[in-house]
């Protein structure tokens, strides 16, 4: 991914495994990675759906799905959770594409915070 121009994704975290990683954190770290090619269909697929409080930001959140680029490989856990690229793999599904570039951590790096519960 193009690492230089991530400004929109400042501040965007992914929740995993007990800690909080910075999107663009995992990023430069899964560009150490060998990118892979996987079936659509083997990909774990069940997420929470986010909600819309409007209809704007319903089609807003289209609007993030229809702008992404399938050319960049989604990330994955090292037990295929996707922790970054969901939105590429619903405009994969949604163009009916069979396979889509990925890359998978065997371990997860050490950029991730540790999540405490407040007292």
């Amino acid at each position: 991914m193009d690492t230089e121009n991530l400004e929109h994704l400042e501040g965007h975290k992914q929740d995993y495994d007990g800690y909080t990683y910075n999107v663009i954190d995992l990023i430069r770290e899964a560009e150490k990675l060998k990118v892979i090619t996987l079936k659509v269909s083997d990909i774990f697929l069940y997420y929470d759906s986010p909600s819309y409080d409007t209809f704007t930001s319903f089609v807003k959140h289209c609007e993030k799905v229809y702008n992404s680029n399938l050319k960049y490989p989604i990330i994955l856990s090292p037990g295929n959770f996707i922790l970054d690229g969901k939105h590429r793999l619903a405009k994969a599904i949604i163009t009916n594409q069979e396979r889509i570039k990925a890359v998978r951590f065997e371990e997860m790096p050490l950029c991730g915070e540790l999540i405490t519960e407040n007292e």
